[in-house]
């Protein structure tokens, strides 16, 4: 299998695990690790150390260097220097009691036959290395979880310097466990220069991290651009990790180095570690699937029992030191809860660890007990760990995921702030409307909900006063009942009343909303239909019900989302092209013919037109606005953008409310999308979307 190959199969497939895993609550590690199960060895076998061998290595090496750099950023020692209490008290106890109750649970089963041995020396020798190397904490999957809630707070920052702990502790209990497995199975070797000479590779990688950070920080500190951060940044990072691991250091430590120096340096310059975030998400879906790749049903079924003794251990062990020591600092049940659960991934060190202990010939017979033991426990603690993991920070209440991820329908109003169970609506405080002579034609407001029929009322009785049409207010009924048609109905009254625009209430007969809709449009020579968007339920069904109508219909349609108080004062309406301004051009007019409405049309321009390109479109559109004859005040703005949403966002902050032409509908707007749709999705505001 070519290189590129496996990279796309293992990127497509950790990201759609990924998003199962999101559909069932579960972090998107374990989605990734699932993936690789299916695709190794476990799985299908489409990717092995066979296909692939070496040559994806380097991304496992890259994902480190990061991982570990951005662990390096919570180590700032003012923050630990305030809770070092907590912070060493629950490191000192869960890495004690892990070691305790593995080595322990190991030697008994191990004593007592429940595993291959040469003797009670290699049950004792096995017991000694496995209690070492289960102190270690996965920074991988811990660092992946915290990032993907966007979480922070207390918890999250000790967490990970809780795990930043925990590996250097294990690296250095490793060292000293190793050389007294060589003199009680009567190998030449002494405890202490062994301890020693770990401890000196330990000092060593954080120099190099150390030195490398302040290198790092100046280079930064004279760079503008975020490109050149990242390239001059991941360079250095990439050269002291490689240097790292060809002289046997650790570049796990190298990387928390670098990310310390710089996080405490006086001028705290952190844009390297945000410039570096929109880099890291495809490196991590290959470095999770590819863990998965490597874990083997057959390592789990050797380790029998004692691979889930050991980690069951583990876990009890972990759980119970830091609950003693977050109670010992006097913290909460909450914080010793979370804590007790955030600690059972383990992955990366432990791995290398077992490789160290298969490299020592020394230790030949002992590396058949502990490599598959080992191996199951890793399995088992990157299949449930971040599971727990993410479980204690989201109780934490220090979770702030991305709305915009977890909202299932992007064009619901459930933020919407409500006044006696109502969309909240600015009081009318303009002059009221003067009557007019209206034709047989109408506006038609399509009412289902209570909560949002005098906002759609307001609006569909400026539309309809601009262009001299009746205002007429329709009741789908698809049932027996009449659905709460009398408040409809009521409140439709009182929002005309406020604005003097007289209305007329029609309750509609009809098998389906879509059908009935057009049924009683046609049946009242409507030119506008507005609905708006619904309180519950899902988009899919409303989408369903907008396409259907507008597939009927021979008239426009205009959906209003509700985003909090409605507002109209301040308009904003971005626009792609002159064409579709000029669609809107009836509907700018009859809002800029009300009150004092400020309106903004915003021109979106490719991000290389020159200064006086806008300037020239900006003096079109002003133009444009003189001929309409527009009564509002219109300010005229044309901006060079790369990304369309993000200028309107930008510029809807200034703004109640926004007003878009939908652009392609059916099948066309899912080949080319609707930048209409995606604004509502992303952008809080009130909004009226116009089809047709």
């Amino acid at each position: 299998m070519e290189t590129s190959l496996a990279l796309a199969i293992i990127l497509a497939c950790g990201f759609f695990a990924a998003r199962i895993g999101k559909m069932l609550r579960l972090p998107a590690v374990t989605g990734y690790i699932a993936a690789g199960i299916l695709l190794g060895p476990m799985g299908f076998d489409l990717v092995n150390p066979q296909v692939i061998g070496d040559r994806l290595e380097h991304f496992n090496q890259l994902a480190l260097m990061l991982i570990s750099f951005g662990i390096g950023e919570h180590l700032e020692f003012r923050r630990i220097a305030s809770r070092a209490r907590l912070v060493l008290s629950v490191g000192f106890l869960e890495i004690a009691l892990a070691a305790a109750f593995v080595g322990l649970a190991v030697y008994a089963v191990s004593a007592l036959g429940g595993a291959p041995r040469d003797g009670n020396e290699s049950a004792a020798v096995a017991a000694l290395l496995l209690a070492a190397i289960s102190v270690a904490t996965a920074p991988a999957a811990t660092m992946h979880v915290i990032s993907e809630l966007k979480a922070t707070g207390r918890l999250s920052s000790t967490i990970l310097q809780v795990v930043a702990v925990d590996n250097v502790a294990a690296l250095i209990l490793f060292g000293f466990s190793q050389a007294a497995s060589h003199q009680i199975l009567g190998h030449d070797g002494a405890i202490l220069p062994a301890a020693g000479e770990i401890i000196g590779r330990i000092v060593l990688a954080l120099l190099l991290g150390g030195v490398t950070g302040q290198i790092i920080d100046f280079l930064i500190h004279s760079l503008k651009r975020r490109s050149e951060m990242l390239t001059a940044g991941l360079a250095m990072l990439l050269l002291a990790g490689e240097i790292a691991r060809s002289t046997g250091l650790s570049p796990l430590l190298c990387g928390m180095a670098a990310g310390c120096a710089i996080v405490n340096r006086d001028r705290r310059d952190v844009r390297l570690f945000r410039t570096l975030n929109s880099f890291e998400p495809p490196i991590y879906v290959l470095f999770f699937t590819l863990a998965g790749c490597h874990l083997d049903a057959d390592a789990l079924a050797t380790a029998g029992w004692l691979g889930v003794i050991y980690f069951a251990a583990r876990v009890c062990g972990k759980g119970c030191g830091a609950w003693i020591g977050a109670w010992i600092a006097g913290h909460g049940r909450r914080m010793r809860r979370s804590l007790a659960l955030s600690l059972v991934p383990q992955a990366g060190l432990a791995i290398g660890l077992i490789i160290l202990v298969d490299s020592d010939h020394r230790l030949a017979e002992v590396a058949r007990i502990i490599t598959p033991v080992v191996l199951s426990g890793v399995l088992l603690a990157e299949i449930f760990g971040p599971v727990m993991t993410r479980a204690a920070v989201r109780q934490s209440g220090e979770a702030h995921e991305d709305e915009d991820e977890t909202e299932k329908a992007a064009l619901l109003v459930s933020q919407c702030d409500l006044v006696d169970g109502n969309c909240a609506l600015v009081p009318w405080h303009w002059p009221k409307l003067p009557p007019v002579d209206a034709g047989p034609e109408s506006v038609l407001v399509g009412a289902s909900h209570t909560a949002t029929v005098a906002g759609l009322t307001r609006m569909a009785a400026l539309l309809a006063h601009h262009r001299r049409l009746r205002l007429v207010c329709a009741h789908i009924r698809t049932g027996n009942g009449d659905d709460g048609e009398k408040n409809i109905f009521a409140l439709a009254e009182k929002a005309a009343g406020e604005v003097n625009y007289p209305i007329r209430q029609v309750s509609f007969p009809a098998e389906g909303v879509a059908s009935g809709l057009v049924a009683c449009a046609r049946e009242q020579k409507s030119r506008i239909l507005v609905l708006g968007c619904p309180l519950e339920g899902t988009e899919s069904g409303f989408r369903r019900v907008v396409d259907q109508v507008v597939q009927e219909a021979d008239f426009r349609i205009v959906v209003i989302r509700f985003s909090g108080t409605l507002h109209t004062e301040k308009i904003l309406v971005p626009v792609t092209s002159m064409n579709e301004l000029e669609k809107l051009k009836d509907i700018i007019a009859s809002l800029a013919a009300v009150g004092d409405h400020r309106i903004t049309i915003l021109r979106l321009l490719r991000s290389d037109a020159t200064a006086g390109v806008i300037q020239k479109v900006e003096e079109r559109i002003t133009r444009w606005a003189r001929t309409a004859d527009l009564a509002s005040p219109i300010e005229c703005r044309a901006a060079a953008t790369d990304a369309r949403i993000e200028a309107i966002r930008e510029m809807a902050a200034d703004h109640d409310f926004i007003i878009m032409n939908t652009g392609a509908n059916g099948i066309r707007r899912y080949i080319f999308g609707s930048l209409a749709s995606d604004v509502a999705r992303s952008c809080r505001k009130s909004m009226m979307l116009v089809y047709g």
